[in-house]
C-alpha cells in the first residue's frame, strides 16, 4: 500500500493485468456487476508510475496528456 492510500503494484505488467481482468469480468448475466449494488461502475483505464512510492497504480481517469 502506498502512503497515498492507493494499492501499489510492483510492475507495469501487474497493474495492466488488473485492468485486463476487470474488463473481462464486468458483466454477469448481461448486467454490470456493480449495478446490482447500486453504485456507478467505474472502468479502469490505465496504469501509471507513482512518484511517491515508485510503484504502479491503476485509475479510471483517462490520460490527460494526450
Amino acid at each position: 500500500m502506498c502512503d497515498s492510500g492507493k494499492i501499489e503494484y510492483g510492475s507495469f505488467r501487474e497493474a495492466q493485468e488488473v485492468i485486463n481482468a476487470s474488463k473481462k469480468h464486468r458483466y454477469t448475466n448481461g448486467q454490470r456487476i456493480n449495478r446490482l449494488m447500486g453504485r456507478k461502475d467505474k472502468q479502469l483505464q490505465r496504469s501509471y508510475k507513482c512518484e511517491e512510492c515508485g510503484g504502479w497504480h491503476v485509475t479510471s481517469q483517462p490520460d490527460k496528456r494526450k
